[in-house]
């Protein structure tokens, strides 16, 4: 106890410079500690949002060397452009995915952009052709309006809160069911149009730009939309014949003259084949027989953009897609899996982004600290030479000056970090009670939701105080080395000096 007493009577001898060092420490500790919970509590805000109402815990989607989300790709140039790959083996995925004891429920969507219009108004839409059997029930935050989500299985659609808005003050009318919508989508230098009718209305828990822009339609619709056809599984060479030709014909019509006079050598032009040639009745017959083209044009009942999955309450997430890697790989499933915020898009992943720039500054923040920390005791180290000499002289041993720096400093960062800590449970406690609210759409759509209440995480606080020792121990280092070097006959000398 009595070296902790000389410790406070030590830094106590400099109250100036003492306050100042520990003013630095409470005024960071405060800095990162709101940061770090107002950032968390976005993120999970966002999370809850998202999971319950748009992409599920995790999601599987086909593999390609693009990546792309539930909006399609998260390139620019070729978002609106380049269609979402179909699922292969989805069966067999099912099967998989009702063996794994952590998966809740699931549920699959097809997903496009397209030009959405209705009566004149149009807008560019993410559309969703959503399995109504499982899709409500997986993705239980959103809320129908009016409507009858059965609907979606017989050409209908639903209409977002906010698209419908837009349309009702374009239109200068209400929409009511049976109201005709049109998709359009122009891919691979093909446009393909689908007509579908309003049969409701639904909100998201936190809306935003590009969630407002989603519409629930008839899935089958949607796949004759972006070509999901048995035509893309079936190779057309086994199944379509060849057009009829002959040995003989076949050789008059790749050979190739050798000469100019060869053009005119009349015994190419005798030449009579045996073989009867084309005839409108042999083309109409041809032609009349349509199953082989009903079969490639014939929409994919199976084919899925994504299999969004929701966990049990009690499951690990990271633990649930560790199995669900293994499994799939195990059963030969070439499938993707994707992170809740890695299906959503770049509004999710902003954030993350935000916070990841947030953390490189912190530790910025905290190297400054530390070299002002180590500047500042390696000066009161320097202005107490003589007394650290005499300890010496009097029998100190090396680790009991080794004791007496680093407890210095550790009083000094770890109090100073406690008090910036409680000073931040305070702050965040009231911010918590009374919400941060928010109007901007941006900002809505970024912290997911109108309303934030951040709170300071207990794990958070244990890690940062462990930071802080840490650094303590790193900031200790010269200041300790410089003590040792002291003679304690020269500090005498100068001392009297």
């Amino acid at each position: 106890m009595k070296i902790v007493q000389i410790a406070f009577r030590n830094l106590w001898r400099h109250p100036k410079r003492t306050l100042f060092m520990s003013s630095l420490v409470v005024v960071g500790s405060l800095f990162i500690n709101i940061t770090i919970s107002i950032l968390d509590g976005a993120s999970k805000g966002m999370e809850t949002s998202l999971v319950g109402s748009l992409t599920g815990h995790l999601a599987l989607g086909a593999p390609g060397e693009e990546s792309y989300g539930l909006f399609g790709s998260e390139i620019p140039i070729v978002s609106d452009y380049e269609t979402i790959p179909p699922i292969n083996g989805t069966k067999e995925i099912f099967s998989a995915l009702d063996n794994i004891p952590g998966i809740s429920s699931y549920t699959s969507i097809v997903s496009c952009i397209a030009n959405v219009s209705l009566s004149g108004f149009a807008q560019k839409s993410v559309v969703f052709g959503v399995d109504t059997a499982t899709y409500f029930s997986v993705l239980k935050d959103i809320e129908i309006l009016w409507g009858d989500p059965a609907e979606l299985e017989r050409g209908g659609i639903f209409i977002n809160e906010q698209w419908a808005k837009k349309a009702e003050n374009k239109l200068k009318r209400s929409l009511v069911k049976g109201d005709k919508v049109s998709a359009g989508l122009a891919s691979g230098g093909t446009f393909r149009l689908r007509t579908f009718q309003v049969a409701g209305v639904y909100r998201y828990k936190a809306p935003s730009e590009a969630l407002d822009r989603i519409v629930l339609a008839d899935p089958t619709l949607v796949r004759s939309l972006v070509n999901y056809t048995l035509g893309n599984k079936i190779n057309t060479e086994d199944v379509i014949p060849a057009a009829p030709s002959t040995k003989q014909s076949t050789t008059q019509l790749t050979t190739q003259p050798d000469s100019l006079d060869d053009l005119f050598f009349t015994e190419q032009d005798i030449v009579a084949s045996n073989e009867r040639g084309l005839s409108l009745d042999s083309v109409e017959a041809e032609l009349k027989d349509t199953k082989v083209r009903d079969d490639l044009v014939a929409t994919d009942a199976a084919a899925w953009s994504f299999i969004l999955i929701r966990k049990n309450e009690q499951s690990s997430l990271s633990r649930l897609k560790r199995d669900l890697k293994r499994i799939l790989q195990k059963n030969n499933l070439e499938v993707r899996v994707l992170d809740w915020y890695t299906a959503a898009g770049s509004n999710a992943l902003m954030l993350f982004a935000l916070k990841a720039g947030f953390n490189v500054g912190v530790l910025f923040l905290i190297a400054g600290a530390l070299m002002m920390l180590i500047n500042s005791l390696t000066i009161s180290v320097l202005e107490r030479t003589g007394e650290i000499g005499t300890m010496r002289a009097l029998g100190a041993q090396r680790w009991y000056i080794i004791q007496l720096i680093f407890l210095e400093i550790l009083v000094l960062s770890l109090g100073s970090a406690l008090i910036g800590v409680i000073l931040s449970g305070v702050i965040m406690n009231i911010m918590s009670n009374a919400g941060i609210v928010f109007k901007n759409p941006l900002l809505i759509g970024l912290f997911g939701g109108s309303i934030l209440r951040p709170q300071l995480s207990m794990i958070f606080v244990l890690i940062f105080l462990l930071g802080i020792i840490v650094a303590s121990v790193f900031a200790s280092i010269y200041p300790i080395h410089l003590a040792l070097t002291v003679s304690p006959r020269e500090a005498i000398n100068d001392s009297e000096g």
